[in-house]
């Protein structure tokens, strides 16, 4: 599968968006909840009220067909998970870790999300252990693991960026991995997406949005190093894998699904960052303790 390195660049249009990140931390001290945890109780409610269309749609098999074929591939290309210990992030229901355990039987996976139901689903389709977790409240790590990974769930941390990023860090081992796969905010199509949030009932535009790699990247430095990034996303990432919001039916989804992850292949090859919907990172943790 073709692949777009990149290296880490940050000028000040960069700095300006982690300002902007970093600016919800530097909220005054009051009695009551703060704003981060207020946004979280939404986020959670948010998710728990389309949790069960949510599913329809980003469980079927023509998305899993896509997740395998353009997510899950670039993600664990040339990685042997056989015998490490994964956390998979804003697990929902468990399918990135039923891939896990399909690809890698010896993999011993976790799940964590923030959602009570998400949990009890990964519970009873996995047979394994899942926690309820806000990523963005102070937490102390439940295990160390070998690689942590999160499949779309980044962006919905926005409230406390800096934060998510360290909880993740105290996650890991030394030298482990954390494996990402994010919408990219540098996509030139962005300004629709972000009507989009705006709009539709099924986002919530308070509390999440596409981000960019390297202004990540950056406020992840004390903990992380970019080990490649690559960029991916064309007509059939928003009407297969993202089929919930043009409220595909069914039938119609099946129908176009083998033609358009045809044509996907074809458009991943385009070069630059700006033509893709999002990235697929891979970072390494370093010595340095949160």
């Amino acid at each position: 599968m073709p692949k777009h390195h990149y290296s880490i660049l940050v000028d000040a249009y960069y700095r300006r968006d982690i300002y902007r990140l970093v600016t919800f931390q530097a909220q005054p001290k009051i009695a009551g909840p703060t704003m981060v945890e207020t946004q979280s109780k939404r986020q959670k409610e948010h998710y728990e009220r389309i949790h069960d269309e949510y599913t329809s749609h980003y469980y079927d098999d023509e998305s899993l067909a896509y997740r395998r074929q353009y997510i899950l591939e670039p993600m664990f290309e040339g990685l042997n998970l056989d015998g490490k210990k994964v956390a998979d992030l804003m697990c929902g229901n468990g399918l990135n870790s039923m891939e896990v355990m399909r690809l890698f039987p010896g993999a011993e996976v976790s799940g964590f999300d923030i959602s009570s139901l998400a949990c009890d689903a990964y519970r009873e389709s996995l047979k394994r252990p899942a926690y309820e977790l806000d990523l963005t409240q102070e937490m102390e790590p439940v295990d160390l693991f070998d690689v942590v990974m999160v499949i779309g769930g980044l962006h919905h941390c926005v409230t406390d960026i800096p934060r998510t990023l360290e909880n993740v860090a105290k996650m890991l081992k030394p030298d482990g991995l954390f494996l990402m796969m994010e919408p990219n905010a540098n996509y030139v199509l962005e300004p629709i997406r972000t009507v989009w949030y705006q709009r539709d009932a099924f986002f919530d535009a308070e509390t999440e949005h596409a981000l960019k790699h390297d202004s990540i990247l950056e406020l992840a430095a004390p903990h992380f190093a970019l080990s490649d990034v690559n960029y991916f996303g064309g007509p059939a990432y928003f009407l297969v894998q993202q089929s919930l919001i043009f409220r595909l039916p069914k039938r119609i989804k099946t129908l176009i699904t083998p033609p358009l992850l045809l044509i996907e292949r074809f458009f991943n090859r385009l070069p630059g960052r700006m033509s893709f919907a999002y990235f697929v990172a891979r970072w390494r943790r370093v010595d340095e303790r949160p």
